[in-house]
């Protein structure tokens, strides 16, 4: 009888330890929304998204997709935000520039073999961001299909893990 009372303190633990996680994984989606990245576009295959904080040029953005190019309306994107309003877009031959600063290449074509259309240059207007990835597959602002994305569509700062 001593035996299984022994055997039986460690699972509870256990079984203790694994609700307070998942306790604390409840409560903290009150601040924070979970996601994993479906593509090798970044480093990271999970990110955490602080709700409350807004990203900061160089940094992670999670990003309500509004649809098209074969994703679905509300569909989250994580991206690095590259541009803000105000901020100059260049375009020389098919690199994308901000602020004179090289951020991506863009191809002619995408996976499927359909033709792309790169973003044209300009000012990005009030309310708008450019977000991107370094990866040459990346489907982001530097495509016109993708476009400047509107301030109200950032979900909050992205946090990569793993």
């Amino acid at each position: 009888m001593q035996i299984l009372s022994k055997i039986k303190q460690p699972f509870w633990i256990l079984v203790f330890l694994v609700g307070c996680c998942a306790m604390l994984l409840l409560i903290s989606q009150l601040w924070f929304s979970y996601h994993l990245n479906k593509t090798p576009s970044l480093p990271h295959a999970f990110f955490a998204v602080h709700k409350a904080s807004q990203p900061v040029i160089g940094e992670y953005a999670a990003i309500e997709w509004k649809g098209g190019g074969g994703y679905q309306q509300g569909d989250v994107f994580i991206k690095i935000l590259g541009g803000v309003s105000g901020d100059t877009i260049e375009v020389r031959n098919r690199s994308v520039l901000i602020n004179g600063q090289k951020l991506a290449e863009a191809k002619s074509h995408s996976l499927a073999d359909a033709p792309l259309q790169i973003i044209a240059a300009g000012t990005i207007p009030a309310g708008q961001v450019f977000v991107y990835t370094p990866h040459k597959d990346s489907f982001d602002s530097r495509y016109q299909m993708f476009g400047l994305v509107d301030e109200q569509q950032i979900i909050g700062k992205a946090y990569g893990f793993f």
